[in-house]
Parts: structure tokens; sequence; C-alpha cells
């Protein structure tokens, strides 16, 4: 025969596991944000060449070649999905020297450019739950010409213009609000520039097409 005692302490505790188990599944679930921010320092290496024109006609053998760069982006991002982001990058304007190559290449300096790339990617992470996090993207980019200065090419103008991008890094997970990362974005870029070459019109195709190279560290809000 079942002892007495022991009924009402086995009832006692399966209302106490009830209890508990209710308890476990009303906690509300994570209310982290999905927006993130990210700051690095980049590195802006040019695949640069250019057609030139004078008068309306071609300079044959003439180009270019664009001076690599160094600035500091933020990238401000959105977790869609654990595995789907978009994220917007914005820069300190850096500023390029164009040299003459080929045929113009005695020329030197033909002038420098100040400018600044906003470059939106969507991203897909392909390890979303693990350490490390390596991810691709695709987007669009707006270069925006701040200011330009003469050299060889006086009263020199260069155009903002649109490029296509390309996005490949990884993140590593340093703490539950920080992570590094390692980024690489490379864009099809074209500009159109005009100017003066010893009081003759000048014009330019200029394919500058750059990788950015960036390292720096992501934090998580909320």
């Amino acid at each position: 025969m079942s002892d007495p005692v022991r009924l009402p302490a086995v009832a006692i505790g399966l209302v106490l596991a009830c209890s508990g188990a209710s308890v476990t599944v009303a906690v509300p679930p994570s209310t982290a944000s999905p927006w993130f921010v990210r700051v690095g320092g980049v590195g802006v290496f040019y695949d640069s060449s250019a057609t030139i024109e004078t008068n309306d006609q071609p300079l044959p053998g003439a180009s270019v070649t664009v001076s690599n760069s160094e600035t500091v982006a933020i990238d401000i991002g959105y977790d869609l999905t654990r595995h789907v982001a978009v994220s917007l990058l914005v820069g300190a304007p850096p500023k390029a020297t164009i040299s003459g190559d080929g045929t113009i290449a005695s020329l030197g300096e033909l002038g420098k450019v100040r400018f600044g790339p906003v470059v939106l990617t969507g991203l897909y992470r392909f390890w979303s739950a693990a350490a490390f996090r390596p991810y691709a993207g695709l987007g669009m980019a707006y270069v925006i010409i701040f200011n330009e200065y003469d050299g060889a090419v006086e009263d020199l103008d260069v155009h903002d213009n649109w490029a296509y991008a390309v996005q490949a890094g990884a993140e590593y997970r340093l703490s539950p609000k920080f992570d590094f990362f390692v980024d690489l974005k490379h864009l099809w870029l074209d500009l159109d520039a005009d100017g003066l070459l010893a009081g003759v019109p000048l014009t330019a195709k200029v394919t500058l097409d750059p990788l950015l190279a960036t390292v720096g560290v992501k934090f998580r809000f909320g």
C-alpha cells in the first residue's frame, strides 16, 4: 500500500514542476537590436587606366596612373535575418594623385582629386551561429567628387558617377557585442574628366576599379 504521506508530497512536486515549466515558456525572446556599426582603416588600391582626347581626337598611347590611398570608413548595417544583412559604407574622403602614363608620362602629375564613396551592399553570412562567419555580397556605390587640384591639366573637372560593387569578408566574434572583421570590396568605376592641357581642351574617361581592403571592429547594439 502506498504511504499516505507521500501522496501530498508527490502532488506538490508535480505542481511545482508544472509551474517551473510555465515560467520557462513565458520568458520573452531576446530583444537584441538588429542594428550594428563597423569602423575600420581602409586601403584603396586602384587598377587605373584612361582613354584621353584633345580637340576631340584620341591621344595615342596616353593613359594615367592613380596613387593608392588610405582612409577611415564606417559601416552602418541592419540584420534582416540571421544570415542576411544590408550595410551602408561611408568614408573620410581621401586625396588621390593622377599622373600621366604612356605617351604622356613626361607630364608627371596631371592633378589631384578628393572624393568620397558611398557603398550600399546586401550580404549573406554562410555560418550565422559560428564565431567565425564568412560572408559575400553585392551592391552599388556612388562616388562624390569634393575637390579637384590642378597639375599639368588646368581647370580640372572630374564628375561624380555610379559603380557596381562586390564584397567578401569574414567576422570573428570577440564578445557578445564586439567582432573583429576583414572586408574586401571591389568597385567597377569609371569617371569622366575634362580640363586644359597646354591651353588645349582635354577630355578623359578614367578607369579606377578600386579594391577597398578594410580591417576593423564591429559593434552590435542592444
